[in-house]
């Protein structure tokens, strides 16, 4: 019985000093807005084609890239780069790559994105080009066309 105190005496000192020199340890104090530390990654603009409003989206499943070389009085249909169902393998702060449909005559076909150079725009990041590889038939791919300026900023 003396030996079963005499052990658990001994066990709980050095628990006890265990936890008062941990305690003792400096620790890194974390920044007070840890979030402004870190960068905000780019974000892209999309077009509302039914109500023509511009929003601004990270990882977007559904969007309707804007021509940004189009006159800026109105929205103009054709100027659109109409995409769907996209899921992003990448969302970074230089290049965002991504999957989904892009309509075109009328048909919704394969589509690889990329989305590259982000700029400071409207109070934020976002990505001004736009590049595309179609599947045109099985198989097929058109190849990545040349890049497509897309509006950065959401006022016509």
């Amino acid at each position: 019985m003396k030996a079963l105190a005499v052990t658990c005496l001994t066990l709980g000192l050095l628990l006890g000093s265990a936890s008062t020199a941990s305690a003792a340890d400096p620790v890194p104090a974390a920044p007070a807005n840890a979030a402004a530390v870190r960068a905000v990654k780019p974000v892209a603009l999309c077009l509302n084609e039914a109500t023509e409003r511009f929003h601004h989206r990270t990882r977007p499943g559904h969007c309707d890239f804007y021509d940004g070389e189009a006159p800026g009085t109105r929205v103009l249909p054709a100027a659109g780069f109409p995409t769907r169902d996209v899921t992003w393998s990448h969302w970074g702060h230089s290049t965002a790559v991504g999957r989904g449909e892009y309509r075109i005559s009328g048909r919704w076909l394969p589509v690889r994105l990329r989305l590259r150079r982000a700029v400071d725009a409207c109070g934020r990041q976002v990505f001004t080009r736009l590049q595309m590889n179609i599947r045109i038939c099985p198989g097929n791919w058109t190849g990545w066309d040349r890049a497509i300026t897309i509006r950065k900023c959401s006022t016509l």
